[in-house]
């Protein structure tokens, strides 16, 4: 098993695009939180680039104080 963890992940809010909000089931005018988020291996490699999309009334985002 690879030992991975997240290097940085930046939060966003934006209006979606029209085949976005139409799969999410909301109108174009409902913001979607985006997370950016790169992954390193125990070598520091960069192994996992991502970008997710949510609606903004679907979830709830925690913070640990030691990521800060």
């Amino acid at each position: 098993m690879h030992q991975c963890q997240r290097k940085s992940s930046r939060i966003s809010a934006r209006l979606p695009e029209s085949g976005q909000a139409q799969l999410l089931s909301q109108t174009k005018f409902q913001p979607l939180l985006c997370v950016e988020s790169v992954y390193s291996d125990a070598d520091s490699q960069i192994i996992e680039y991502g970008i997710t999309h949510f609606t903004g009334d679907a979830v709830q985002i925690y913070l640990e104080a030691e990521t800060f």
